[in-house]
């Protein structure tokens, strides 16, 4: 996007306060000498002032007209702030906006007439970013339509350098909106915070990966959007709630989507009464010492399209190495529709917690399930182990491939 940033023009005219509702152009600023503020995109005619905000927002407050608004500190939103389409922030060093558990944070713009959230300077992790701090549950806290640019810079007060954090007993909603060029990740959801909506939005240029994000939330990734030329272009789900060791997906049924990039799990994930589908072409990385745990009426449908590498489902590990990751367990899961079919599993069977044998596919006791059509190998035990207590398809031994297993490829209590 091209942006007719301030520091373009060497010097700084005007700077102006905002404090208080529907800031104009009077702030200090003499119009007739300013640099063309537009954002780049046709908007604003350059007759607007320069409003500096350095001090926190305590009162509800608009921006927008033809201002630029010049941001130099780490302001705290504690009102309502509601930003116009076209509008165009800029952040100094080390600036940015937390939203405050008496805040929201309205910035909807249009199609073609977006709002624009840029660093002074275009540097990855030049200002801190968009923080929803705890509390900060508003149901209209939204971005839609933004365009946010070198943020993701360093903050004590968070737990991981982003963009856009949502952090516990926080929520917003994101759509059709632009997050790039970030240090660290372009959004960061913790575990108990709340994405209301996302989608149809690009994350790309994020020095590390697009998203990271507590696998209770993983559902909300929609395959409209676009997730590529990150520093890792995987979606990480895990490794942000209470427990690193244990991510619960509970509530509702649901859907992952086939991101076009892979979701990689950096913890125990236990989907508890809960269906889960996986999407033809779907792609699930563990890390090691991880697995995909389905307990207490969990049911799970993994179904690829056909044998190829964009057809089928996958559970690998981050790394190729049998015993990587635990593997697919069930327990206590009866539902009949569960399925793996077209799928490759490999790398795992290195711990079942008790649950049952070490297997790449462990099937517990009180669990129904059928496996076919797919590819088990290189696990570190068996490749698929049964319990009496299970029901499965008789021909499981035949019906699947298997290669590279330590243990039996096919194994069972007796």
């Amino acid at each position: 996007m091209n942006i007719n940033r301030l520091s373009n023009f060497g010097f700084l005219i005007g700077a102006g306060l905002l404090a208080g509702a529907g800031c104009g152009g009077d702030d200090g600023a003499d119009s007739g000498e300013l640099p063309d503020a537009s954002n780049g995109n046709g908007n604003g005619n350059g007759n607007g002032s320069i409003v500096e905000v350095s001090e926190d927002i305590e009162s509800d407050t608009t921006w927008g007209g033809d201002d630029t608004y010049l941001v130099t500190d780490e302001i705290d939103v504690e009102a309502r702030l509601t930003i116009e389409p076209g509008t165009l922030i800029e952040f100094e060093d080390s600036a940015g906006l937390e939203v405050d558990s008496s805040g929201i944070l309205v910035a909807e713009g249009e199609s073609g007439n977006p709002i624009t959230f840029v660093g002074t300077e275009a540097s990855p992790g030049w200002w801190n970013g968009i923080f929803f701090t705890a509390g900060s549950n508003h149901v209209d806290n939204a971005l839609d339509h933004v365009y946010i640019a070198d943020a993701g810079g360093d903050s004590l007060r968070r737990t991981s350098d982003a963009s856009v954090i949502i952090t516990s007993d926080a929520q917003a909603s994101i759509t059709n909106s632009t997050i790039e060029d970030g240090a660290g990740y372009g959004l960061f959801v913790f575990y108990d915070g709340e994405l209301a909506a996302f989608e149809e939005n690009e994350l790309t240029g994020h020095e590390e990966a697009p998203i990271r994000s507590g696998t209770i939330h993983l559902h909300h990734f929609d395959a409209a959007s676009a997730y590529t030329g990150n520093g890792a272009d995987v979606v990480i789900g895990g490794h942000t709630g209470p427990s690193v060791n244990d991510q619960t997906v509970e509530g509702d049924d649901r859907t992952w989507q086939d991101l076009g990039v892979p979701y990689e799990l950096r913890a125990d994930t236990r989907v508890v009464d809960v269906f889960l589908t996986l999407e033809a072409g779907t792609e699930l990385r563990f890390a090691t010492d991880t697995g995909l745990r389905l307990e207490d009426g969990a049911g799970i449908e993994a179904r690829g399209d056909g044998d190829g590498e964009d057809e089928r489902v996958v559970f690998t590990g981050t790394e190729s190495s049998p015993g990587w990751w635990d593997g697919v367990q069930l327990r206590d899961a009866p539902q009949s529709a569960s399925i793996i079919e077209h799928a490759l599993v490999e790398y795992g069977g290195a711990d079942s917690l008790g649950v049952a044998e070490e297997a790449n596919v462990s099937v517990g006791r009180d669990t129904d399930l059928e496996v076919r059509d797919a590819v088990i190998r290189e696990s570190a035990n068996h490749g698929v182990w049964v319990s009496e207590d299970a029901t499965i398809n008789e021909d499981v031994c035949t019906a699947n491939e298997f290669s590279g297993n330590d243990g039996d490829d096919c194994a069972g209590e007796t």
